[in-house]
């Protein structure tokens, strides 16, 4: 059962996450327009996310359909996004070295593509 408002809730969180991530690199230098409410943008994803994860609950038979259809969902966009993201902050410290876009390198990539933290 798809719930369409919920979809717009989660397209307006995105973009508000987007806004403020493109306003805070580019703000400083570039440009007077800043975004700083993506933090309320991530606090309203993750209300619905709780929200759509107890209606996959009702959808499956036991622990191991659960996993796997949240699995399902969550992997092949993350490794999308760090392969995406590593390869363009690869490309843009290897244009301008003295821009450090971010401080691991391919070598990291398997470790992160695992959603395992280091802390």
């Amino acid at each position: 059962m798809r719930i369409y408002p919920l979809d717009a809730l989660r397209g307006i969180a995105a973009v508000s996450v987007m806004l403020f991530h493109l306003t805070y690199w580019v703000t400083p230098y570039r440009t007077e327009f800043a975004f700083p409410y993506g933090h309320f943008g991530v606090e309203l994803f993750f209300m619905i996310s709780g929200f759509v994860i107890f209606m996959t609950l009702g959808k499956v038979d036991n622990v191991q359909d659960f996993i796997a259809s949240r699995v399902g969902c969550l992997y092949p966009a993350f490794w999308a996004g760090a392969i995406l993201t590593c390869s363009l902050c690869t490309l843009i410290e290897t244009v301008d070295p003295s821009i450090k876009a971010w401080g691991g390198s391919f070598a990291d990539l398997p470790i992160n593509l695992t959603m395992l933290e280091d802390n």
